[in-house]
């Protein structure tokens, strides 16, 4: 029903709706599931934060409730809602932090990230490695437009090449690395 924003299921009635990240319009919502696509761009929102209490409030009543946040990394260093919700994501991941998020994070060690001392480029340049962080490689993207996009980066400079490999392979701007 584009009209309305809204997906219904033809036999059991249940809809989804689509909504503006806005406080204003999350307000008083209740939740089952929730999909938060960009997250990255989202972040950037200033009105972010309160926006997603307000979806995790409206799930408080529901324990089969589940937020899905996806995205990519940002082509600036990850800021606000994005800058939190992946250290907490890390920090479960590592064990340094208990909480029900799975956090399903597709990125290299930081060794990999961070420019070797010898000079040698970063290990992530590599196409051998580009598996390592596209689960969808040979489904929905192959290598060879992964290398055609990586190769027409390349030729426009070090930055369009920088912002491939946020949207492509998950490489965190700012550090170099992962925090």
């Amino acid at each position: 029903r584009n009209h309305l924003k809204t997906i219904v299921h033809r036999e059991t009635k249940a809809d989804l709706q689509i909504m503006t990240f806005d406080p204003d319009v999350l307000t008083g919502r209740k939740f089952v599931l929730a999909l938060l696509d960009e997250l990255h761009v989202i972040g950037k929102n200033a009105k972010a934060a309160k926006a997603l209490r307000q979806v995790r409030g409206g799930m408080v009543p529901f324990p089969e409730a589940l937020l899905v946040m996806i995205t990519t990394m940002p082509d600036d260093p990850p800021a606000g809602v994005m800058r939190a919700e992946l250290a907490k994501a890390r920090e479960i991941r590592d064990g340094k932090r208990t909480g029900s998020m799975l956090p399903v994070l597709y990125e290299f060690p930081r060794a990999m990230q961070e420019k070797p001392k010898d000079g040698r480029p970063e290990a992530w340049r590599d196409p051998s490695t580009w598996g390592m962080v596209s689960p969808n490689l040979g489904r929905s993207v192959s290598l060879e437009v992964l290398k055609e996009l990586h190769d027409d980066a390349a030729q426009k400079g070090e930055q369009e090449l920088r912002g491939w490999a946020t949207q492509h392979l998950n490489i965190e701007i700012g550090t170099g690395s992962s925090s």
